[in-house]
């Protein structure tokens, strides 16, 4: 006699082949959750790139003071001549 629910008879069952690969709901969700986290981390590089052109205008005005001071001690004490833009001449003569 034949049953009449084909799944419940004994033997392999076959699921329908899939091919391989993603979904396209699947890729969405990974976009979406890739977009989230750049949105988390974003404004934390911005304020770490500012911090960081402080820390280099520090250290430039640190340079700038020791090579000034430097020249004072050898120069006895004379400031080194600083021209003007717009003619090139000596502002302190």
């Amino acid at each position: 006699m034949k049953s009449m629910y084909p799944a419940l008879r004994g033997g392999p069952r076959r699921s329908p082949r899939r091919a391989p690969g993603f979904t396209l709901v699947e890729l969405l969700v990974v976009i979406a959750i890739i977009g989230v986290l750049v949105a988390l981390v974003l404004p934390g590089i911005t304020s770490a790139q500012q911090r960081a052109r402080q820390v280099a205008c520090a250290s430039n005005l640190r340079q700038l003071n020791i090579g000034l001071v430097g020249h004072l001690q050898d120069r006895r004490d004379h400031i080194p001549f600083v021209y003007a833009w717009s003619n090139a001449r000596p502002l302190n003569e």
